[in-house]
C-alpha cells in the first residue's frame, strides 16, 4: 500500500508531481478586525483573511490525507496529489517549512502498513517530524450529486494539525472542515474528461486547505 492516509481502510499510495496553473486573485483593501476588503462588483468583494492555525513556520511538517476505501480504489492517486498541491502551498507561503520526503514517508508506511493504529506521537518520531497535518476526506466525487451526467466535483474534508511539543501528542491542536466544488457549475460530460476535474477539483480544494495556515485573499 502506498497512499498517504490515515482512515479506516486507508493507504498510502505512491505520490505523482501535479502541475497545474493557480489562479491570482485582486488585492487591495482596508483592515477591518484582522481582514479587509473592497467591493469589486455588484455581489463580489476581496477580502484579505489571517492565518487560522500559525505553527508549521520553521517546523519539519509531514502531510497525511486519508481516504475511504471506494475513493481510494476509484481514485488511487487523489490523496497523495492533493498532499502534493498542499505541501507545495505551504512551503511557498509559511517561511522555513520543511517538508518531510514523500520518498520517505511511503518508505515507512510500506514497512508499516497498519501506521495508522500507532499513535501519533510514534508516527512524528518514525519521520522526523515535529507537525503533522492530517486530512480526513469523507467525499470525493467527480460528478454532480444531483445529475450524474453532468461534471461537477465534490470534496468534503476534516484538516487537521497534531503537535510533537503537545502536552498531548496524539491529539489533534487544530481542525477545520473544509470544503470544495469545481467546476462553479456543472457542465455536461461530452465537454471535459474526468482528468481534468479531478485535478481542476483537487487543486481548487487543496489551495484552499493550505491556505488555512497563511494570510491570503480571497474573492467573495
Amino acid at each position: 500500500m502506498t497512499l498517504s492516509i490515515r482512515a479506516v481502510g486507508g493507504a498510502w499510495r505512491a505520490a505523482t508531481v501535479l502541475v497545474l496553473a493557480g489562479f491570482a486573485c485582486g488585492m487591495c483593501g482596508c483592515a477591518v478586525a484582522g481582514w479587509a476588503g473592497k467591493v469589486v462588483g455588484a455581489d463580489r468583494t476581496v477580502v484579505t483573511v489571517d492565518a487560522e492555525y500559525e505553527g508549521l513556520g520553521g517546523r519539519d511538517l509531514a502531510i497525511l490525507v486519508a481516504t475511504d476505501g471506494t475513493t481510494s480504489a476509484q481514485f488511487p492517486r487523489a490523496g497523495a496529489r492533493a498532499a502534493r498541491v498542499m505541501g507545495a502551498e505551504i512551503a511557498r507561503n509559511v517561511p522555513a517549512t520543511k517538508l518531510i520526503e514523500p520518498d520517505r514517508i511511503d518508505t515507512f508506511v510500506d514497512a508499516n502498513p497498519y501506521w495508522h493504529s500507532m499513535p501519533y506521537s510514534d508516527v512524528m518520531d518514525a519521520l522526523g517530524a515535529d507537525r503533522l497535518l492530517v486530512v480526513d476526506v469523507s467525499r470525493f466525487t467527480t460528478r454532480d450529486q444531483e445529475h450524474r451526467h453532468l461534471w461537477r466535483g465534490s470534496i468534503a474534508a476534516d484538516v487537521h494539525v497534531v503537535e510533537r511539543e503537545s502536552s498531548n501528542p496524539d491529539a489533534y491542536a487544530y481542525s477545520q472542515a473544509v470544503r470544495a466544488v469545481y467546476p462553479q457549475r456543472p457542465v455536461p460530460l461530452l465537454e471535459h474528461d474526468e482528468q481534468t476535474i479531478q485535478f481542476g477539483l483537487l487543486r481548487t480544494f487543496s489551495e484552499r486547505a493550505a491556505s488555512l495556515f497563511y494570510r491570503h485573499k480571497e474573492v467573495r
